[in-house]
């Protein structure tokens, strides 16, 4: 929890409760990212801050930066993983780094030379959440005590906040992914069902890839040669899949290298390679490689096999250009699925073009064959010389004579073939139809069969000619033909049935993950899993029972239990030994379906007639929070796959969702705790403030009492008295002088917290002018010269501001050198959004260890002999500059002088 005791001042303005605010708000890791750089960073007090992401052990990647002239992300983009920067090493060891500019050219003096010239200390916060590093913080300061003890708890707490949301913007953002997944593959079932050509199965799949997943979409198939080419390619920028062309073309890769296309298409072995190392592409042999991986922008690649029952097809391949996303395990799970529905439909639409070629190539073959011609007389009786029909069934003239060619007619066709032709013949019509005839082998074969008459001049029939055609390899075609197309029907439909079947469990888990958005209990998780997937499941009850160090804790039930179960759910001291099943789930954190609860050893009398699925409930860490369970009665069957798997998700979503519940109500308790501690530490701040203003206000009455009797004293009997009494009645005076200048000072610094005026557009010459005119006299008795340059429009309070100038400006003259004029530079320049100015003075400078001690309550570095003062100037400087918004620290020398920096947001930072 942030202590606000540690941290700046609480108030109705803090930047910690209004980044808190921001946490409790940001739902995505994007959103909680966002509030990291722009916000957490700047209320950490740091000059500047990066976030770092964690993709593995050997992987980081800047995420982005603040307070850097030139962004981090300009410079770094896959930042090292070498111990030797105390960002790895604080990534490796899970815990912060905290050390001095010194102790960095000590302990990490690869980093030293990239630190920024101001900066004098630096933080690495890992952001750790159940035991995972998710990302890292750095932040520079510009002086050391930004990185005391006290202030290391402080950091501590606040990124600590930061980790538990960011753990949970990554939970949301696997929700959402999950659901996107669902619709994905969905989407793809449906488009790539509703093609059959080749082509534009590959191009739907690529493009559908590019719009959701990835930047590139690659499809390899192998050529003639065996060899891997990419059949189908998407990109946005036509020039850089030309360019991937090119390099396939150019560079021929080792089938037998691990990871090349030929040997996933030999292994079936999927690839998943989160970031691309640098030193990877460097080690290519020509510049020319280097150059086209770079161009291509490959930061993050999956290549996964499209099976197939005789092994792999081709290769899918994806890749992310995008520095900010790199493909994890459930980004490989998804590539896998949705390379099985590509197999599938690929596999779907080769066969149909292979069926139309077969159909082709029939017609072809049936046009080919030897056609018999035959003739009859006017009664139609085959009589003389017919070669052909010799030819075709072997009979001799004196066989088919008359009508004896019917005896090679198919019993089953004679008939009718007969009746047809006496009926032709009869009434001198055309002869038409189909039958089987036994040729010369002895097999029946079907023929077309088709016969005119030839006229006589008179109008008589001379003859009749006859053509039988060979029809059997076109019916054979045909039948063929639509014994796939029974199939290929038969396949849509079954794909079409998980298709919607796939579609409702989208739908489902949709509305399960929106659902579940919005609950804020770890009952109201279970009830609403329940009550959205029980009728989904045809379940007559479901129950939730979680578990914590393997106890059973109070279940959630929706439905009829079994009478069984039902008694057992009532027993108040219920253990999960006495569930078997469920103890045997929680133990492997592995699923049980049964499709009849009888089959399992462990069953007991009474529940035969049900079939029984428990899943687990497990976090992302693999630790188990309970089982999901399911009853039914036995006789609706087995629990199909698409059960189960809506089932498996239904956990994993109710999983991520009481993890979600979790973190919120423990960010809920931390909030309201900070607000606690905050209220009550603005109570005694308040209380502490009114103290010290009154009790320096009450202490100006007794001191101007001494002041005023010990001056009379001196004036009526001073010179009665001995020099001893003389020099005690000078101590008195003095001493009474520096009380005054220490409860002004006093003064002044309570009213910074209890007075505060909002800040307005001014001059900040103005105050400088202020400035000199409070101390004329002191310039004047010097002879010191303060060098005034132009100087900018600012926010500010005015009165603060002309104190801050007036103890910068008597600070600078009153610790001038021996002989030495005291020379002021007052000077600003534009910082971002913000002035940067320079209080410069030639007086005798402060040590290095020393820089930023001089900032702390009544801290002197010299005696009250040497130079006058309280030991509040700089306090009260710190203090303005902070509650401005600004930053303030020194440059010094001793012995040529020093240098106060510090920065004002400009007067359009005002609002209105």
């Amino acid at each position: 929890m942030l202590n606000a005791q540690t941290g700046p001042a609480a108030g109705a303005d803090s930047p910690l409760l209004t980044l808190n605010r921001l946490l409790a708000t940001a739902l995505t890791a994007g959103d909680v990212k966002r509030v990291i750089l722009e916000h957490a960073i700047p209320a950490s007090g740091a000059c500047a801050g990066s976030l770092i992401k964690v993709v593995d052990a050997d992987t980081l990647v800047m995420v982005g930066s603040h307070g850097y002239q030139v962004p981090l992300t300009e410079v770094w983009q896959q930042f090292p993983a070498d111990r030797g920067f105390a960002v790895a090493d604080a990534i490796a060891r899970q815990a912060p780094v905290f050390a001095s500019a010194q102790d960095i050219e000590r302990d990490y003096p690869a980093m030293h030379g990239l630190l920024q010239p101001e900066t004098r200390a630096v933080a690495v916060l890992p952001l750790v959440a159940r035991g995972q590093v998710l990302s890292a913080v750095t932040l520079s300061f510009t002086h050391e005590d930004a990185i005391s003890p006290e202030r290391q708890q402080f950091l501590q707490a606040l990124f600590e906040d930061c980790a538990l949301a960011l753990c949970r913007g990554r939970q949301y953002d696997d929700e959402h992914y999950a659901r996107e997944r669902a619709q994905l593959l969905s989407l793809a079932s449906e488009v790539l069902a509703a093609s059959l050509d080749v082509p534009a199965t590959l191009d739907h799949l690529t493009r559908l890839a590019i719009e959701h997943v990835a930047d590139w979409c690659v499809v390899y198939l192998p050529d003639g040669d065996g060899r891997m080419w990419p059949e189908a390619v998407a990109h946005q920028d036509p020039g850089k899949i030309d360019l991937l062309r090119w390099y396939i073309g150019r560079y021929q890769e080792d089938p037998e290298r691990p990871g090349s296309n030929g040997w996933i298409m030999r292994t079936g072995e999927p690839v998943l390679v989160p970031v691309v190392p640098e030193a990877a592409i460097d080690a290519l042999p020509e510049e020319a490689q280097r150059e086209a991986i770079r161009s291509m922008g490959l930061h993050s690649v999956i290549s996964v096999p499209l099976p197939s029952p005789q092994g792999p097809i081709g290769v899918l391949g994806l890749a992310s250009s995008h520095l900010g996303r790199a493909y994890g395990a459930d980004d490989l799970q998804l590539a896998q699925e949705l390379a099985k529905r590509a197999s599938a439909a690929l596999l779907n639409a080769t066969q149909h073009q292979a069926s139309v070629r077969s159909e082709e190539r029939y017609r072809s073959l049936v046009d080919a064959t030897t056609q018999t011609v035959w003739t009859a007389d006017v009664k139609g009786e085959l009589h003389g010389e017919q070669p052909g029909w010799v030819a075709l069934t072997g009979q001799t003239p004196e066989q088919f004579h008359g009508v004896g060619w019917a005896e090679r007619i198919h019993p089953d066709d004679r008939g009718r073939s007969v009746r047809a032709w006496l009926a032709a013949t009869e009434q001198r019509a055309v002869y038409e139809l189909q039958h089987r005839i036994r040729v010369r082998s002895g097999e029946y074969r079907t023929f077309h069969s088709r016969a005119v008459p030839v006229l006589e001049a008179g109008g008589q029939v001379r003859e009749w000619v006859g053509v039988s055609t060979d029809i059997t390899a076109q019916i054979e075609a045909e039948q063929a033909l639509r014994a796939m197309n029974a199939t290929l029907e038969e396949k849509v439909a079954v794909r079409t049935q998980h298709l919607h079947a796939a579609r409702r469990q989208a739908e489902v888990l949709a509305l399960l993950g929106d659902a579940l958005q919005r609950s804020t209990s770890p009952e109201e998780v279970a009830r609403i899993t329940l009550e959205t997937i029980g009728k989904e499941l045809g379940a007559s009850c479901m129950i939730v029972a979680p578990v914590a160090d393997h106890a059973l804790l109070p279940r959630t039930t929706w439905g009829d239990p079994p009478p069984l179960v039902s008694r057992q759910l009532a027993q108040p001291a219920l253990r999960l030994e006495d569930t078997p099943i469920l103890k045997s789930v929680v133990d492997q954190g592995e699923a049980i379906y049964l499709d009849s609860y009888a089959e399992d050893a462990r069953s007991v009398p009474g529940l035969e007639e049900y079939a029984l699925a428990v899943e687990p409930i497990l976090t992302q860490g693999g630790e188990v929070k309970g089982g999901l369970v399911a009853w039914r009665p036995a006789q609706a069957g087995a629990w199909t796959p698409g059960q189960q798997d809506l089932l498996r998700r239904a956990a994993q979503t109710m999983a991520l969702a009481l993890q979600r519940t979790e973190i919120a109500a423990e960010l809920q308790r931390q909030r309201d705790e900070l607000e606690a501690a905050n209220a009550s530490l603005k109570r005694s701040n308040a209380e502490l403030e009114r103290f010290a203003f009154v009790a320096s206000h009450d202490l100006q009455e007794p001191l101007r009492t001494i002041t005023s009797f010990t001056q009379l004293l001196d004036r009526r009997y001073g010179t009665q008295l001995d020099d001893s009494g003389r020099r005690y009645l000078g101590f008195v005076v003095s001493g009474a002088g520096r009380m005054k200048g220490l409860i002004d000072d006093l003064l002044v610094f309570s009213r910074l917290n209890t007075v505060q005026d909002p800040l307005r557009p001014l001059f900040a010459g103005d105050a400088v002018q202020g400035a000199l005119s409070g101390l004329q006299g002191l310039i004047e008795t010097t002879g010191a010269r303060v060098h005034v340059h132009p100087l900018p429009e600012v926010a500010g309070d005015l009165r603060e501001l002309t104190q801050v100038f007036q103890n910068l400006i008597g600070n600078g003259i009153k610790f001038h050198r021996p002989d030495v004029t005291p020379e002021i530079s007052i000077s600003a320049e534009a910082d971002g959004g913000d002035w940067l100015f320079r209080v410069q003075d030639n007086g005798i400078g402060i040590e290095a260890g020393y820089l930023d001690r001089v900032f702390g309550m009544f801290q002197r570095l010299h005696t009250r002999e040497e130079y006058e003062g309280t030991g509040l100037g700089l306090s009260i400087v710190r203090k303005v500059i902070e509650r401005h918004g600004g930053r303030v620290w020194l440059e010094s020398e001793v012995g040529s002088g020093t240098t106060v920096k510090f920065t004002l947001r400009s007067a359009g930072a005002v609002p209105g």
